[in-house]
């Protein structure tokens, strides 16, 4: 776990610091965000080694500057470049996480820069952004490195060379990435379960909360060529117990090969992380506030979202009118049902800042102002109907996160919107 892990909103205002793994206190002031006049105050803990300590104590002061903060911070100013993965060069059609990224990190130690900003690393699905994953946790497995594939014998060069991966040695080709890339990942499954490492077995039981369900999606969205999950057969769409069995067992080998990439994947990412950490380049990464109404995440809760009966959405997010958009945005993702979340002590959203905690150095939760106001279309009704349509508060309430974390009750804050 990094010394200090930041949590930014929108447009870069940093919104807390955890800093000093030795305290147990922290002072963090109220911060004005600059929408509709709303005033934010944060309640966060203190990490040390991935541990959280049994008792925290936090001071809230308003009106105030940061007392506890980075010296480093307080000192000097600091700045980095926003260059995703995917923009790396790349023999293989796509940036990775090799050979090259190191390079780049090599490139910003020299220029004295702090950070490299990414987009989210999530995999992803139809009209190929980040922003529209089939998971909140997942790692994408197209920046899986192949020539470090070979060099662990689990792929051969001439595999590699003999596929196609773009036209254009400047543009990513999704197209052929996704018809191709897989395949040649399938003959590295082969040769990676003739002779499976034993950091294997420890990752997926590390990582069951969210991957069994994963690689199980995954493997049923490959046996329905693709389809939305919401067009899946009854049993499996409502995950009947009897049908989520019965799917487990026949498509284990499926199963297997998705859990395989997202071993991969991290393996790869910490490598590269800690390479980037060790000369002094911190990561900050991307967390979009919304999922995609195809993925696992609505899919395994979706009484979490505002869906109806037969599990279509009732509501989907949209942006409010800004300076970029004077009808604002339609992007289609499900809503959250806050008041469910409440129920169950925030807990999806708490798992997944902690994990993303584990990936970043600093996170930045993109569209963070879609925490106060939101554009909110009915799922059916085309957009040009609905663009004068009313912006409502989602969360014009009292939010409390309970932090449940290894197995007990460590902190918890009302957030007053």
């Amino acid at each position: 776990m990094p010394e200090d892990i930041s949590v930014i909103g929108f447009d870069g205002i940093e919104l807390a610091d955890y800093y000093n793994p030795k305290l147990t206190t922290i002072k963090q002031p109220a911060r004005e965000l600059a929408i509709r006049g709303v005033e934010i105050l944060f309640n966060f803990i203190d990490f040390h080694a991935g541990s959280i300590h049994e008792t925290v104590s936090v001071d809230l002061i308003t009106g105030e500057s940061v007392k506890k903060i980075s010296e480093r911070r307080r000192r000097m100013r600091s700045s980095g470049v926003l260059m995703h993965l995917s923009s790396l060069p790349s023999p293989y059609g796509i940036g990775t996480m090799g050979k090259q990224a190191k390079q780049f990190v090599d490139f910003l130690e020299k220029a004295g820069q702090t950070y490299w900003q990414m987009l989210p690393i999530c995999p992803t699905s139809y009209g190929d952004s980040p922003y529209q994953s089939p998971s909140g946790f997942a790692g994408n497995p197209y920046f899986i490195d192949l020539d470090i594939l070979c060099t662990k014998k689990l792929l051969k060069k001439s595999e590699c060379k003999s596929y196609q991966w773009n036209e254009k040695d400047d543009t990513v080709d999704y197209a052929l990435l996704y018809k191709n890339r897989y395949d040649l990942l399938r003959k590295a499954k082969v040769r990676f379960f003739e002779n499976v490492p034993q950091e294997y077995g420890q990752f997926c039981e590390k990582e069951a909360d969210w991957l069994d369900d994963f690689a199980l999606f995954m493997a049923l969205k490959e046996a329905h060529n693709g389809a939305q999950w919401s067009e899946w057969e009854r049993p499996l769409k409502f995950r009947e117990a009897e049908a989520i069995a019965k799917a487990k067992d026949t498509y284990a080998d499926e199963i297997d090969f998705w859990k395989m990439l997202q071993y991969l994947f991290f393996e790869q990412w910490c490598e590269l992380k800690n390479y980037a950490n060790e000369r002094g380049i911190r990561i900050i990464g991307d967390v979009p506030i919304y999922v995609a109404g195809d993925s696992v995440d609505v899919w395994t809760n979706p009484s979490q979202f505002y869906l109806d009966e037969n599990l279509e959405p009732i509501d989907v997010a949209g942006c409010p009118p800004d300076a970029f958009s004077a009808d604002g945005q339609l992007w289609g993702n499900p809503l959250f049902r806050w008041d469910v979340m409440r129920e169950d002590g925030y807990s999806w959203w708490t798992m997944r800042l902690r994990k993303m905690s584990t990936l970043y150095d600093v996170i930045r939760i993109d569209h963070f102002r879609g925490f106060d106001s939101i554009m909110q279309f009915r799922a059916k009704i085309p957009r040009q109907e609905t663009v004068c349509g009313e912006t409502v508060r989602e969360w014009n309430c009292s939010v409390r996160w309970k932090k449940n974390w290894e197995n007990r009750i460590l902190s918890s804050r009302i957030w007053d919107f």
